[in-house]
């Protein structure tokens, strides 16, 4: 029977531990601590500038978009700025300690699968379908959100669990697709310790600047999508909303796993075009903070479960299709859904008798 390399256990196992430190700094008291603070001086100065919301609304549409629809996502994603700069700090120290290379953020969970897909380095079938199991920094705004409502052992939990499928499915694939034992590693690029601060600004504002234009984006349609009716009437009643009833179709297909409510069921379909949408569809149903009163824990978290492991956004299975074929890349998808599916109802199931 064919094992996996020793040498490649070791590499997770180390993985592992060290995604456990920068987590728990990023969604721990530390991190959790700092973006409660800067959400509480953001609320305030947006406040200051909307202060009446149903006055706005009335007298201008396009200034109820910027107050209901632009606003709260904005004060979501910008909040997150001090875990992200956590984030960050921790990956460039332990670059400069020379403990992981440029290419390891995205084994630690917190990279992009598209650019490791779509890079001119040879990477075997087992390892794509390993790297579709690995979280992406995209996901993070969804994770920085149930870090407000679940403890960090739930949230760390699903990382493991992430990365646990992910080495199963190498281990069975790897019996079928053999690969080579390589030990030749990428030269990292030197990282001073008096350029870390410049580094960590730049990949943390860059990093809000990849996601906010698209979310922003995304905020406007789903505020039109979930204020207005089929025929074009303006509704307050999200039940009767172009949105709340084109996502009526699938709800069947989520029942069981508890996640058939419009919000989890946009959040899912936005988060195929790019994971980092998903985000959008908290802020244009709920106030984010509210989650856990609006829902039940184990709906939030079956999604939670759900959206860590099912599959790819659109540009990592374009990028996956183009090296392995659609064929491939379908498969892949068909695993992550079917793991996805699995593992939500069974969390669903837990927190239900619990």
């Amino acid at each position: 029977m064919r094992l996996i390399p020793w040498y490649k256990i070791r590499i997770f196992s180390y993985a592992i531990i060290l995604s456990l430190l920068i987590l728990w700094l990023v969604f721990g008291t530390v991190g959790s601590t700092l973006r409660n603070m800067f959400e509480g001086v953001l609320t305030l100065l947006f406040n200051q500038i909307f202060p009446d919301a149903s006055y706005i609304t009335t007298i201008n549409f396009l200034l109820g978009i910027i107050n209901n629809g632009l606003v709260p996502v904005i004060i979501t994603l910008v909040a997150m700025l001090p875990q992200v700069v956590i984030m960050f700090a921790c990956i460039e120290i332990l670059k400069a300690c020379k403990i992981i290379q440029s290419t390891s953020p995205v084994l630690l969970g917190f990279g992009c699968t598209t650019i490791a897909y779509a890079s001119k380095d040879p990477i075997s079938k087992p390892t794509a379908v390993l790297l579709a199991f690995i979280p992406c920094a995209a996901k993070m705004p969804v994770v920085m959100v149930m870090s407000l409502i679940f403890d960090f052992w739930l949230i760390y939990l699903i990382y493991v669990l992430s990365v646990s499928m992910g080495l199963l499915s190498y281990w069975l694939l790897s019996k079928k697709f053999p690969t080579k034992k390589n030990h030749a590693t990428c030269t990292p690029r030197k990282v001073s310790w008096h350029d870390i601060p410049l580094d960590v600004l730049q990949n943390s504002l860059k990093f809000l600047k990849r996601i906010l234009g698209p979310v922003l984006v995304a905020s406007v349609v789903l505020y039109f999508v979930s204020n207005f009716t089929p025929t074009l009437r303006s509704t307050n009643d999200i039940t009767q909303s172009i949105i709340y009833n084109a996502m009526a179709i699938f709800a069947p297909l989520f029942t069981p796993i508890g996640i058939n409510h419009a919000m989890f069921l946009v959040a899912l379909l936005f988060g195929l075009l790019a994971k980092e949408l998903a985000i959008a569809s908290f802020s244009a149903f709920v106030i984010v903070g509210s989650l856990d009163v609006i829902f039940t824990v184990q709906s939030i978290y079956s999604f939670f479960v759900f959206f860590m492991l099912y599959p790819l956004c659109l540009p990592a299975f374009t990028a996956l299709a183009r090296r392995f074929g659609h064929r491939f890349a379908w498969v892949v998808a068909g695993i992550n859904f079917f793991v996805a599916y699995l593992f939500a109802g069974l969390f669903f199931w837990i927190f239900s008798i619990m």
